[in-house]
């Protein structure tokens, strides 16, 4: 348990190496920076990121062993290691047999990097029905999750991007200043634009897509590239700014 101070690793974190099964619980102010984390290999592996906790990587996986894997965030940040942050940035988390989001939820900080994790966020199943704490994606890239999402609690954009090309299941999704909500897949809860938030790429949004006032709506893959942006049914309260061909959204 990491719970204060930095645990630096320019090797492997491997917790179910070999015949014993592992855990590390990173909370409070307590970082790990590891290059890589291997989650369950021959035995059970365990990472858990609780509220204040911060576990930073090039890359997280399963060991291959056979044995399952956990990736748990309750209220901890995942973030992009300042060692080699470009080692295989288009699957940061992959092939975990579980991750999973609890009570106080998931916060993703990209920074200046453009990440993709293709591995699914499920709910915490010890929640037993209730509702996780969603994701929160901090940072001035791009993350793109490809894989399909079954978390129910909200997903914040704070800023950057974040890009559904496969899709999530959340109740609902917040944009805020400075953020873009973008991709290619399915958001099947709400979606709130706030002034200075952008709701973009050629996706569909299942529930209702409100825009605020100061918010813009950009259909395209690219900005100033038209594209089909399908939303179920819009609500704007004023002032918003739709950008591309006035027949780019439907």
């Amino acid at each position: 348990m990491i719970t204060n101070g930095m645990l630096g690793s320019g090797m492997e974190t491997m917790p179910g190496f070999a015949s014993g099964a592992g855990m590390v619980v990173v909370s409070g102010a307590g970082v790990l920076d590891s290059y890589v984390l291997r989650v369950g290999d021959t035995a059970q592996g365990i990472f858990r990121i609780d509220t204040g906790g911060t576990i930073l990587t090039d890359e997280a996986m399963t060991g291959g062993g056979g044995g399952p894997g956990y990736f748990i965030f309750n209220g901890g940040t995942l973030g992009v290691s300042t060692r080699n942050a470009v080692r295989n940035p288009n699957n940061w988390l992959h092939g975990i047999s579980y991750a999973q989001i609890s009570t106080n939820g998931a916060i993703i900080d990209v920074r200046t990097y453009n990440m993709a994790i293709p591995q699914v966020f499920d709910t915490d199943p010890n929640l037993a029905g209730a509702a996780d704490g969603g994701l929160v994606k901090l940072g001035s890239g791009t993350l793109t999750l490809s894989g399909a999402n079954t978390y129910v609690g909200p997903t914040v954009v704070s800023n950057g991007t974040l890009a559904v090309d496969g899709s999530i299941a959340c109740v609902s999704s917040i944009v805020k200043s400075g953020g873009t909500l973008a991709g290619i897949g399915t958001i099947s809860g709400d979606v709130t634009v706030q002034s200075g938030g952008t709701l973009g790429g050629t996706g569909t949004v299942n529930g209702t897509a409100l825009v605020g006032t100061g918010a813009t709506v950009n259909p395209g893959v690219t900005p100033g590239t038209a594209g089909t942006l399908t939303l179920s049914t819009v609500s704007c309260t004023g002032g918003g700014t739709q950008e591309n061909s006035p027949w780019a959204m439907m």
